[in-house]
């Protein structure tokens, strides 16, 4: 009798402990919810740092957006998941998911933080009287002997660069995949091509900082200059600069997850909040004509 009973105890406790697991695995609506501790979150390397600090017990990864991006556009059915990275990125995503008829898998996206990217330089090498990206648009295709640090099309700093480079060339953001085509271009980029440099590790604003004999100038988002700084480099935000670097947490395949402290360690280590960043409208590149540039 008393093993009976304790059989059914055990048994209502067993019940009652999957209610309650049940409860916390389904959210208000009904859609799944995944627990801080199980959801993958995956990090742009700009902010991977805080990424780690702001969830110790996740599953935190590293991956250049492009390479997410084109993972999730390839994947019929990606496994949820928090994607934290700029806001450019969903931007891409969502046109390359409307031109192809996919399903975009990103949901409810939260704004964390944001910086300009700015332009180190190694005093007096940049050969600008005002360092800018019109300076070392022209600088750069004149041949002048200007290292510019380039970095990978599937990162933030990549992409970036090639939209605020190319737009300093056209003088305008509005240039499309057409004007990408034109003779004219084609002749200005492959002049411009022999001053870029990609690093051969590491970002280029680290190399130009540690080994300045590699580089002269490099881009940088500007909130990642204080804990990188060295005597002799001169970091400014150049009078044509683009558009923001926006960090964005975004759900993915339904995913919830508490971002926690993540945005109050951004701003600690350099990052502006949200409100502090201005969007400007004409210093958007549509999202299609950035999917090109990421083959440039």
């Amino acid at each position: 009798m008393a093993a009976k009973r304790l059989a059914a105890l055990v048994g209502a406790l067993l019940l009652v402990l999957g209610a309650v697991a049940l409860r916390n695995f389904l959210d208000n609506d009904g859609r799944v919810s995944l627990g801080r501790s199980a959801v993958p979150v995956v990090c742009d390397p700009i902010v991977f740092e805080a990424c780690k600090a702001a969830f110790p017990d996740a599953s935190v990864e590293q991956e250049r957006p492009g390479e997410t991006l084109d993972r999730l556009l390839s994947s019929p059915a990606p496994e949820p998941t928090v994607w934290v990275t700029a806001d450019v990125w969903l931007e891409i995503l969502a046109s390359e998911s409307a031109r192809t008829r996919v399903t975009d898998p990103v949901g409810d996206a939260t704004k964390l933080a944001g910086t300009d990217l700015a332009l180190a330089a190694v005093e007096g090498r940049a050969q600008c009287v005002e360092l800018s990206w019109s300076c070392l648009a022209e600088g750069g295709a004149e041949g002048g002997g200007l290292e510019l640090g380039y970095e990978h099309a599937d990162s933030t700093v990549g992409i970036l660069t090639r939209s605020d480079l190319i737009a300093a060339h056209f003088g305008r953001t509005d240039f499309d995949n057409q004007d990408l085509e034109s003779p004219e271009f084609g002749s200005w980029w492959t002049k411009m091509q022999r001053s870029l440099r990609v690093p051969s590790q590491g970002t280029a604003f680290v190399t130009l900082v540690v080994k300045k004999g590699e580089l002269d100038v490099a881009p940088v988002p500007a909130a990642l200059t204080a804990a990188n700084s060295r005597g002799g480099v001169d970091v400014v935000l150049p009078v044509d600069h683009g558009r923001a670097i926006t960090i964005v947490a975004a759900s993915v395949a339904g995913a919830r997850l508490d971002v926690g402290d993540l945005a109050e360690r951004l701003t600690d280590t350099g990052w502006l909040a949200p409100s502090a960043i201005t969007p400007d409208p004409d210093a958007v590149v549509d999202a299609g004509v950035l999917q090109a540039l990421r083959k440039r």
